[in-house]
């Protein structure tokens, strides 16, 4: 809904923007920086002795530099189409709460805490609508659009202990994970500013705003919901057609 209402927002005020078209297409080359942490949660369950036990994870992902690629086709006066291609591959952390069942006794759990790593990839194709103008050597635009994700993340799946007699408590021997996915579609808004300092290239800045929910399924536990995309900045150089 926010990005139809940004689209027809878009449409709407793009003869006020732009100017007569100086090219037909521009190609954006450059990489992007995606702001701010993702945190998201996890929790798995095994039966052990007859009862059940439970791993609760924590994840951050932290924020990251990208690849941001795209081209961009001024399909009339004012309105042009766009395709970007986003990739960002940030460090995954965590940290679980273990709950284990003793083999001899009932409600008498031993319990574990440890930190976990991985990675979160993130990979996007953008399709917007855009509007642009220029002004000189300057151009700028605004869009919105759709968004298809592809979300892949390393989540916890089980945690090997040793214990010995009286086994009051454990000890972590492993951790492994597996890697989930998932591909969400959302919507992305966005704008730039080039500076053409040539009549075929330029440089610009550019910021974008995109969101989905993505499920990511692990053994034994319930799906995890983790928002995809974020605010990104970037730059790069640009070539005009």
């Amino acid at each position: 809904m926010r990005a139809a209402t940004a689209l027809l927002l878009l449409w709407a005020v793009a003869p006020a923007l732009a100017a007569d078209d100086p090219y037909k297409v521009k190609l954006l080359l450059g990489g992007g920086y995606e702001v701010g942490t993702q945190s998201f949660s996890q929790t798995v369950s095994l039966e052990q002795f007859a009862e059940t036990a439970t791993i609760a994870t924590a994840y951050e992902a932290e924020a990251a530099p990208g690849i941001d690629v795209g081209v961009q086709f001024n399909a009339f006066k004012h309105v042009g189409v766009a395709v970007a291609g986003t990739l960002y591959d940030r460090d995954l952390g965590g940290r679980f709460e273990a709950s284990f069942p003793h083999p001899f006794f009932f409600d008498r759990n031993r319990e574990a805490t440890d930190s976990v790593s991985g990675k979160m990839k993130e990979t996007a194709v953008h399709a917007s609508v855009v509007a642009f103008g220029h002004s000189g050597s300057l151009d700028f635009s605004g869009w919105a659009g759709v968004s298809f994700f592809k979300v892949e993340a390393d989540l916890l799946t089980n945690v090997n202990y040793s214990h010995e007699y009286p086994y009051d408590s454990v000890t972590v021997t492993s951790k492994p994970v597996t890697t989930a996915s998932d591909r969400p579609i959302g919507f992305n808004v966005g704008a730039s500013l080039d500076w053409r300092f040539s009549k075929s290239v330029g440089f610009g800045v550019q910021g974008r705003f995109s969101q989905a929910q993505a499920k990511l399924s692990a053994p034994n536990a319930a799906d995890t919901e983790v928002d995809a995309g974020g605010f990104q900045v970037g730059g790069g150089l640009r070539i005009y057609f």
